[in-house]
């Protein structure tokens, strides 16, 4: 007789995962509940009150309008990093070098800027004329830097996560070497020359530091989803991630539509990068984007890769990272533990996700036991 230990199953597999939007908010939810649970042990050491401290990091991110504005400006490159993501991965292409993409379309822009002005290759230019353009010569240049990866994905087919990664190492060493060298301004640390003042993105709400960057992040939050759910290219770009196949034999060009989200979503990230450069550092330097290709990843995953959902979480975790320099400043706390409780909301949020797909039994649940009963051979039996 088979033993009756091996016939015990905790987890039974749904005939459908569970793809109600008030249960995914909840996985969510209860994901960073739990995190901040776990994540309250790292305070221990420094001897500060767990709830103080989480009380503080949201008092500062969200509890005056100095602070809720730098989480609003912390927010729209995790966000515009997140909406790449989710049109590239919902194509079936795995790309991971946003960071990478960043880079490329701020240098990119930095050096169209820089030749707008008295003396450059394109003269001065009227505002109306260079943001438009600006924005369009970083779009192309990340663009079609993540494209080169796409080709090597569908017409040698490469690793894009390798390629991607590896990407990332290329376009960083690139852009030390141009902003210590030949786009270095003379007696600086490693950067370029500050763009002109009209080049800076406006300020729109006074009194904050929120920039007109911010307005572009919600257009392309709504183009977005409008790509994606209203038009024949979001509906390809969907059939091919799904279903490479199927998408094959109803006529879908799958080689041609990752291309075009590749191009998509390198442009959306060089954008981002490009915002940083005009609404926040206004020159390139070294180490601009502090991280923001690869948390953005992360924020469309806590979203669940819905333009919507990628929202909150950005801001949520912009707003952690606001609140967590506040700490830094006033209690000593180093920054590393509410990255720390980042990742763990993300491994949270990964162990939760499997409940979606199966159903928690206990061992002596009736269903179980009416199970082993009919699975067991009777004494005496065959």
């Amino acid at each position: 007789m088979t033993s009756f230990s091996k016939r015990i199953h905790f987890f039974e597999k749904r005939m459908e995962p569970i793809e109600s939007t008030g249960v995914q908010i909840l996985l969510v939810l209860g994901s960073v509940l739990f995190a901040f649970v776990v994540g309250s042990l790292l305070f221990i050491p420094f001897g500060i009150n767990p709830f103080s401290a989480y009380g503080t990091m949201i008092s500062r991110a969200f509890g005056d309008k100095l602070g809720l504005s730098y989480t609003v400006i912390r927010a729209s490159p995790l966000i515009m990093v997140g909406l790449g993501t989710i049109i590239a991965w919902k194509s079936s292409f795995t790309y991971v070098g946003f960071e990478g993409a960043m880079y490329i379309g701020a240098i990119s822009g930095t050096w169209f800027a820089l030749n707008c002005e008295e003396g450059g290759i394109f003269g001065n230019l009227p505002w109306f004329v260079f943001f438009p353009l600006v924005m369009l010569v970083s779009w192309c240049a990340a663009g079609l830097w993540v494209t080169i990866v796409g080709f090597c994905k569908v017409r040698l087919k490469g690793n894009e996560i390798i390629m991607s990664l590896m990407s990332n190492y290329i376009a960083i060493l690139l852009i030390n070497y141009l902003v210590a060298g030949p786009m270095r301004d003379p007696g600086q640390s490693p950067q370029t020359s500050p763009i002109a003042p009209y080049q800076h993105l406006p300020i729109i709400i006074p009194g904050t530091r929120i920039h007109a960057g911010v307005l572009i992040m919600l257009a392309l939050i709504v183009l977005t989803y409008l790509l994606l759910t209203k038009t024949r290219l979001g509906y390809e770009m969907i059939m091919a991630g799904s279903n490479n196949q199927a998408a094959r034999y109803s006529g879908i060009n799958v080689e041609r539509t990752v291309l075009i989200s590749a191009f998509i979503a390198g442009g959306i990230a060089g954008v981002a990068g490009l915002i940083e450069v005009l609404g926040v550092h206004f020159r390139m330097m070294d180490g601009i984007t502090q991280g923001l290709g690869f948390t953005g990843i992360v924020t469309a995953l806590l979203g669940r890769l819905n333009p919507f959902g990628l929202g909150f979480a950005a801001f949520f975790y912009a707003g952690m990272n606001v609140g967590a320099e506040a700490m830094q400043r006033t209690s000593a706390i180093p920054t590393s533990v509410a990255s720390s409780i980042q990742g763990l909301i993300v491994i949270i949020l990964f162990i939760f996700d499997v409940f979606r797909k199966y159903r928690l039994v206990l061992p002596f649940h009736p269903a179980i036991n009416k199970n082993l009963q009919a699975k067991i051979p009777q004494e005496g039996g065959k």
